[in-house]
């Protein structure tokens, strides 16, 4: 048997092993179907660009940016354009960008930049994954929990498709994993485990809450704590001050950007459980094998006793993400593909399911366990393969309609498996064709992040040239057809928009009456509606309802 201070052997057939399982990863990962980016990575793909052509961190001189307003994927600092989200994945992906031309690439060679970068970062997290699981497993083990990490996990349709901060945490992660299985009897091991994690953080902050994780896999003596410890400050230091040179501050924009009261939850229960639960994006849901591989693992936990610092490990690593997303007001994570805030758990769970194979359990467990791997491995490839995957968030609109989180029919997970889904009547996919961004109005009551005791009142005003507009109110979802609808006179709207005309019925009030006496976060979706039939779905607004 293998345990987790044995040598791992490095020769022709390990170099050709770690080949094939480079390039296997890297042909999945690149072959998915059209160019899967967002508009958080919009700068992080455009950075590594400046830097070659201009020698400056700077996006200033990139057109995209030059438009008006700035895109919110950039921010201004001391006169330069930088990048509002962390800089770790950018700084990876500047050798790739070496192999493109230097010449201004469009938008579309941009994306494919971003999305071969992107799966040569994931492939090598998977071959370094590869290794640091040789030092504890062997034979089916080592292979289930391979290709656990690198196809059932969110590796696969997120970190792998795009430059996201996953994307280059996770390759850190696998390397402080690596290190610390050599750290129990190598101090420079655990310098660089250190080092590691330090590089994670300078991928997305909240990296550094899983330091605990790999805590129970360092030795106690005194030297490689010191080492690590040294090899952790010097590295978060290093950090540090790159984000000041290249940022101009030491922590950078981000944590600014997302330390607010509006970022977290007030309800953490509804929270969990959505991390948890959610058939759109869930933990269990998606990776099901969690919960058998906990099993199984607990079963054979006399023949895993050498190992319990690594099981250690694997539950701290998993726990950690999903109290931290359940925290979010927005827990999940906006548009996206499955449990995207819980991406920086891939390691874990595949270290879990790993171990679990290894035991001596055999019987339906162990093949209810590989079944269930394969089921995550094929939703993950249906999330990255089939365009229903990421076209589910334009139909459901998660951030319009967070309720429905929560339910199967409307679900992500049976969108991408069902091949003729079909949503509920209520997502009018009719009504989004008619979206017209030049109907003008505002929702003036009630603010977003604010609170509202007693009825919901709705203002603002509604109007384009020469038509009063009609106002929907829909609360989680929900049309409210039963509420006391009035309309007054607006004179601000007449001096600021002369071209309106007539503005003595521009104003709206809509009053929603409590239907019982509970406290709960809800959101709210103005619709303006014209007489033609164009519609427009005023920015959606989150506020606590004391009723």
């Amino acid at each position: 048997m293998r345990t987790e201070t044995s040598p791992s052997h490095f020769g022709a057939g390990s170099l050709l092993t770690s080949s094939l399982v480079f390039l296997l990863a890297f042909i999945v990962y690149r072959g998915t179907p059209g160019r899967r980016s967002t508009g958080d990575t919009e700068s992080t793909r455009r950075i590594p660009f400046a830097v070659v052509e201009q020698g400056r961190f700077d996006l200033a001189q990139d057109a995209f940016f030059r438009a008006n307003p700035l895109h919110y994927s950039a921010v201004a600092v001391n006169g330069r354009l930088i990048p509002a989200f962390p800089i770790g994945t950018a700084l990876l992906s500047l050798p790739a960008s070496l192999f493109y031309p230097t010449a201004p690439l469009d938008s579309g060679q941009m994306r494919e930049f971003e999305k071969t970068a992107a799966a040569l970062i994931a492939s090598l997290s998977v071959l370094v994954f590869f290794h640091s699981l040789k030092r504890i497993v062997d034979g089916g083990a080592l292979f289930l929990g391979t290709v656990t990490f690198a196809f059932g996990t969110g590796l696969f349709s997120t970190a792998s498709q795009g430059l996201w901060p996953f994307t280059g945490e996770l390759l850190f992660l696998c390397s402080a994993l690596y290190f610390m299985l050599h750290a129990r009897s190598r101090s420079v091991a655990a310098a660089a485990a250190g080092a590691s994690i330090a590089g994670a953080f300078l991928c997305r902050p909240t990296a550094i809450l899983l330091l605990p994780a790999f805590l129970p896999l360092l030795s106690p003596r005194r030297r490689v704590l010191f080492t690590f410890a040294t090899g952790l400050s010097g590295g978060l230091l290093l950090t540090a001050a790159i984000q000041k040179a290249l940022l101009g501050s030491w922590l950078g924009p981000y944590i600014g950007m997302n330390s607010g009261r509006a970022m977290w939850n007030s309800q953490f229960s509804d929270g969990l459980s959505g991390t948890l639960l959610s058939p759109s994006r869930g933990l269990m849901p998606f990776f099901p094998y969690l919960v058998v591989a906990a099993i199984v693992a607990l079963r054979g936990r006399q023949e895993l006793s050498d190992k319990a610092r690594v099981l250690a490990c694997t539950a701290l690593g998993i726990s950690a993400p999903v109290l931290v997303a359940s925290l979010y007001g927005k827990w999940w994570g906006g548009d996206g593909l499955g449990p995207r805030l819980l991406s920086e758990t891939a390691p874990f769970c595949a270290l879990l399911t790993a171990l679990a194979f290894f035991s001596s359990v055999r019987g339906w467990l162990r093949y209810f366990l590989v079944g269930l791997v394969a089921f995550s491995c094929a939703t993950q490839a249906l999330l990255a393969y089939r365009p229903i995957g990421i076209g589910w968030n334009a139909i459901v609109r998660p951030d319009d309609n967070p309720e429905l989180l929560h339910g199967w029919r409307d679900s992500q997970l049976i969108a991408v498996w069902l091949p003729r889904w079909t949503p509920s009547p209520e997502f009018r996919l009719d009504e989004w064709k008619r979206e017209d961004p030049q109907l003008h109005g505002s929702v003036d009551h009630p603010t977003d992040g604010g609170q509202v005791i007693g009825p919901l009142v709705v203002r603002g005003w509604a109007r384009v040239p020469g038509e009063d507009l009609d106002v929907e109110v829909r609360v989680n979802g929900t049309v409210i057809r039963d509420s006391l609808v009035t309309r007054h006179a607006r004179p601000d709207v007449a001096a600021a928009f002369p071209n309106l005309g007539d503005c003595s019925k521009a104003g709206y009030q809509i009053v929603v009456s409590p239907s019982n006496r509970t406290r709960r976060r809800v959101r709210l979706v103005v619709v303006f509606r014209s007489q033609g039939g164009q519609v427009r779905h005023y920015p959606a607004i989150a506020c606590l309802w004391d009723r």
